[in-house]
């Protein structure tokens, strides 16, 4: 059972307010045994428009497993930028990179 590896872009067009959610499918050639981890490999993420200083930045990562017949795997992510007024209401986007390790048949 070979150890299989992928990187992908996650992007998250500009929005304001709550976190977004973002879900990506990550393609193998043979059937998923196990997903072993998924890891942050990069980012760039921003608020759009005037300047803010960033208060918190939430980012997570999540593998919903083997889908359809096994060779897919889909990956969700969300993002939550705030700035130091505490409140949810600047613009921002940007993207993760997601790189999700497998144990293939």
């Amino acid at each position: 059972m070979p150890i299989d590896f992928q990187t992908i872009q996650i992007d998250f067009p500009q929005t304001t307010g709550d976190s977004r959610v973002s879900t990506q499918s990550f393609f193998f050639p043979t059937m998923v045994q196990n997903v072993l981890a998924v890891v942050m490999s990069g980012f760039d993420f921003r608020f759009v428009g005037e300047d803010h200083h960033l208060g918190e930045a939430q980012v997570e990562l999540f593998s919903l497993g083997p889908q359809h017949d096994g060779t897919q795997v889909d990956v969700q992510a969300i993002l939550l930028l705030r700035d130091l007024s505490g409140n949810i209401d600047d613009p921002f986007a940007g993207h993760v990179v997601a790189t999700l390790i497998v144990d293939r048949v």
